[in-house]
């Protein structure tokens, strides 16, 4: 009993105080009300599921080579940039502008493929999805919209809201984590993303590796550097589609090649049984019918008149037999050859626009110089409160980054007394509570 006792003291004092924090919520369990990104961790879990009862047959050892090609192009790709990071070749600010556009491009890719996966989804399985909504205040709108739902693709609709919601925010959240990083921070993010792409075992969502979706997975665990590893998906995916495109180009142009000629071949063959038959080309009818037209130039008057028409074929003068008839070609001599010019009315307008723009621009300017001294005043206060919301988020962050790594995860420039008191707490607030959320579970 008392070493029990001491073990759990000294696991006490070393865990980080987030380790406690944790939550594992059970099926029969009402949903915290606050947490974030519960459906789409659901979903990815679908999808694992779903992908390893659809490739059981695949042999273990081709999945495992597939697997391990991925390892090693994200390995590659992650010591790159640690090495170009830690050299100096790149500075932190360059970096940091360079992940948050990475992370941009793969998160709009990942939501193409998630909103395509989410809309072959059975009906029992988006049912299933959904569930995890209830009694959570973040996905009001969406289990609004789910319930309201009557057929599958209205149910997949609503689901995909939610799910776009919760990339929307995480994304949000990271950009905001990583404005103050320093290259230390950098660093260890990207290693962190590497070891989580190669963790081995069930949990590790082999099949998500696998199709390029475990780089959400990476994303929700609050690791900034995860767009570098989905773009490594993003280029192979975007490279091989490339290839089958181009092929699929080739064969089809190859084959309308090959249509074409032997459509000229046979129609020549045909042209040349014809005139050694005896036949000739000929006008073989002709027929006219009232028409009308509505003309542009004339402010869409309305003309009328008659419109002649004759067909071609090749005719045999000796038997009268026809064939090969052209479609009719027909002529209306009504029609003024101006009757599709631009109105009057439009031709004046355009000149008369070009001249009142001129005579008006020099006006704009003046009162544009005056509007915008007055809106960049107000904006200007604004973005220095702003400035004091961001300097509380980072450093509320940071507490909650060392609360759970037990080591500073930044360190902050510039001192908070510069910026706006009020707004500096709300951020600080806020900046704990996201980094509660995504290393500490719930808060």
């Amino acid at each position: 009993m008392k070493k029990s006792m001491s073990l759990l003291l000294i696991l006490t004092l070393l865990l980080p105080p987030a380790s406690f924090a944790k939550v594992h919520v059970a099926s029969d369990q009402v949903i915290p009300e606050r947490r974030h990104n519960i459906v789409l961790s659901v979903l990815l879990d679908e999808l694992n599921s779903r992908y390893e009862r659809i490739m059981s047959s695949v042999p273990a050892q081709t999945v495992n080579a597939i697997e391990i090609e991925r390892k090693v192009q994200i390995n590659e790709a992650i010591n790159k940039k640690r090495a170009e990071l830690a050299s100096g070749e790149i500075s932190v600010e360059q970096w940091r502008n360079e992940a948050a556009e990475i992370n941009r491009e793969a998160l709009q890719q990942q939501k193409d493929e998630l909103l395509y996966q989410i809309s072959n989804l059975r009906t029992e399985e988006l049912d299933r999805i959904a569930a995890v909504m209830q009694n959570n205040l973040n996905y009001l709108d969406a289990q609004q919209e789910y319930q309201a739902a009557y057929t599958r693709t209205e149910k997949a609709r609503a689901l995909s809201h939610a799910i776009i919601s919760d990339l929307d925010q995480h994304l949000s959240m990271l950009n905001k984590s990583s404005r103050f990083m320093s290259k230390e921070a950098w660093l260890r993010d990207l290693s962190r993303t590497q070891s989580a792409f190669n963790t081995k075992g069930s949990s590790s969502r082999k099949w998500l590796k696998i199709l390029g979706y475990a780089a959400l997975g990476v994303a929700a665990a609050g690791l900034v550097s995860w767009g570098v590893a989905s773009s490594v998906y993003g280029s192979k995916y975007n490279k091989r589609k490339s290839e089958l495109d181009r092929q699929f180009e080739d064969f089809r142009s190859e084959l309308e090649k090959q249509y074409n000629d032997l459509n000229a071949r046979l129609t020549q063959e045909e042209l040349n049984y014809l005139s050694n038959s005896g036949f000739v080309l000929s006008t073989c009818g002709t027929f006219q019918r009232p028409s009308s037209i509505l003309c542009n130039r004339y402010n869409y008057q309305l003309f009328s008149g008659t419109t002649f028409c004759s067909v071609s074929c090749y005719r045999n003068p000796t038997t009268g037999g026809e064939t090969l008839h052209s479609a009719p070609a027909c002529t209306s001599p009504y029609i003024p050859s101006d009757c599709y010019d631009p109105q009057e009315y439009s031709d004046g307008y355009d000149n008369g626009y070009d001249d009142g723009y001129d005579q008006g621009h020099g006006d704009g300017v003046d009162d544009g110089d005056y509007d915008g001294g007055e809106d960049g005043w107000e904006d200007g206060s604004s973005d220095g409160e702003w400035d004091g919301y961001d300097q509380g988020y980072s450093d509320g962050f940071q507490f909650g980054y060392e609360s759970y790594w037990g080591y500073t995860l930044m360190s902050s420039p510039i001192s908070s007394t510069q910026y706006s008191q009020k707004n500096y707490n709300k951020g600080y607030q806020d900046g704990q509570s996201d980094a509660h959320i995504v290393f500490g579970g719930v808060k």
